[in-house]
């Protein structure tokens, strides 16, 4: 879908110029609304629906990305569910996960890029939470669930907000909107089968948190604002700071 496809790349390019010019958390959280806002006003044609039926789906893996938190796992399902994908991660070597984004091409690409843009937006806040508190000299083990809890608290948050864009997104729904959603699952499904997968929940490790940081975690993760748009350069605006 051509149309698509141009909406989502004027979302990034506006996501990343945000990014590039030093935006805050919550300027990044607020460009992830604007992004919703844009996919709302976009209205579905039948003539869309006809293409989406002769699309087909792909499955992308994304590139690898220092990530020893595993911040992409927690955030990875709910971004599969907001992009209109399906994810799933493996373990080839080395106790590196892979994650597998399928879907249609653009909507993969956007979920790959929210990924890996919501991920550097976790380790950054989690970094300036470190250095704020004095936390760096701190024995490994007990920084350990420190960083534990800041991570589960900004993923959490992050995640809850983007449920609550969903739900908006779903009470604004046109019959083609909704009718596009039952296509593209169709043609997910059917590429699935075709290799074989059932998908299940990533398994979270249960470990130790930190109540404060796990507190201090979900205020960085709801400092954006969602209720005004607001410009970015990147992709799809859904990131945004606020």
């Amino acid at each position: 879908m051509n149309n698509r496809e141009n909406l989502l790349k004027k979302i990034r390019a506006l996501m990343a110029k945000t990014i590039e010019n030093g935006c805050s958390e919550a300027e990044a959280m607020s460009a992830l609304s604007m992004a919703q806002a844009m996919m709302d006003a976009y209205s579905v044609t039948d003539e869309d629906l006809a293409e989406t039926k002769a699309e087909s789906a792909i499955k992308e893996t994304m590139k690898d990305m220092r990530d020893p938190h595993h911040i992409r796992q927690l955030l990875c399902m709910r971004i599969a569910e907001f992009t209109g994908t399906k994810v799933y991660t493996n373990q080839p070597k080395a106790q590196k996960y892979q994650y597998n984004f399928v879907g249609l091409p653009s909507d993969v690409e956007f979920a790959m890029w929210l990924t890996e843009t919501l991920t550097m937006f976790v380790q950054k806040e989690l970094k300036n939470y470190i250095w704020s508190n004095d936390y760096t000299s701190l024995p490994p083990n007990v920084k350990r669930p420190i960083i534990i809890g800041f991570v589960r608290g900004c993923a959490r948050r992050i995640n809850e907000r983007l449920n609550e864009l969903m739900i908006k997104s779903e009470v604004a729904a046109s019959n083609n909107a909704n009718a596009l959603v039952v296509i593209k699952n169709a043609i997910i499904d059917k590429k699935m089968s075709e290799m074989g997968l059932a998908l299940r929940q990533p398994r979270q490790r249960s470990s130790r948190i930190h109540g404060d940081a796990y507190g201090a975690g979900k205020a960085a993760g709801d400092r954006a604002s969602f209720g005004r748009p607001v410009s970015g350069s990147g992709s799809v605006k859904m990131i945004g700071r606020g």
